[in-house]
């Protein structure tokens, strides 16, 4: 298994259990995603479609802006698997977590007991209050973003070159998402910071996918 896969799935399991130790220690504090400055991102997409690759802009904003495309991922993720939109579900960290398997005994074997778990504990009220949402009320959770995000996912985390960056993330702000906006999940204002970025102007986006389908061939 190539040694990114590795690197996730470690975050995806201490966000997991971050989020159930805050669920059980009936914890107030919201769970803050860091997002892209539209503006900034707007400066660095203007340079690279000017030149076709980053000269002047700060690198490092970029690189930043990686590790926040992957945190969200991995809250989307992990959220979306917590409300059983997926195929898997840790067991073994919840009844580790939650119920002290080891001490009490006591166990689930599945989602749908962990659920039934939680709301008879009174806990799925605390996740509503600290699990970050969609702006429009939402849960934090893609039945069919997930695996397209996946990929550029995968690429980000073997990339550190700044351009290959840029062009990823523009992939993955460009993926839509028919529950909500899911652009918001990793830039300030969302669809409506992209619309104000690409001036609604058909000849820009097309200059920005054309630039960045020759960058990708090169």
């Amino acid at each position: 298994m190539e040694e990114y896969v590795y690197e996730y799935y470690e975050g995806y399991d201490n966000l997991f259990r971050d989020i159930l130790m805050d669920m059980v220690n009936k914890s107030t504090k919201k769970h803050v995603l860091r997002k892209i400055n539209p503006n900034m991102y707007q400066k660095a997409l203007n340079e690279f479609i000017k030149f076709g690759y980053i000269t002047h802009y700060p690198t490092k904003y970029i690189q930043q802006w990686k590790h926040i495309i992957i945190e969200n991922f991995t809250y989307l993720d992990v959220i979306t698997m917590f409300f059983g939109h997926t195929s898997s579900f840790d067991e073994d960290v919840f009844n580790d977590m939650v119920l002290n398997t080891d001490e009490t005994g006591k166990s689930i074997d599945d989602w749908t007991e962990a659920w039934e778990y939680i709301e008879e504990m009174g806990y799925d009220d605390i996740l509503d209050n600290i699990l970050p949402r969609f702006s429009n009320g939402q849960d934090l959770i893609s039945d069919y973003g997930l695996e397209p995000l996946r990929e550029i996912i995968s690429e980000l985390y073997q990339t550190t070159d700044p351009n290959e960056i840029l062009v990823l993330i523009n992939k993955a702000l460009d993926i839509s998402h028919q529950r909500s906006d899911l652009s918001e999940l990793f830039i300030e204002g969302g669809q409506k910071s992209l619309n104000m970025i690409s001036g609604l102007n058909e000849n820009i986006m097309m200059i920005i996918s054309e630039e960045i389908l020759k960058f990708l061939h090169e």
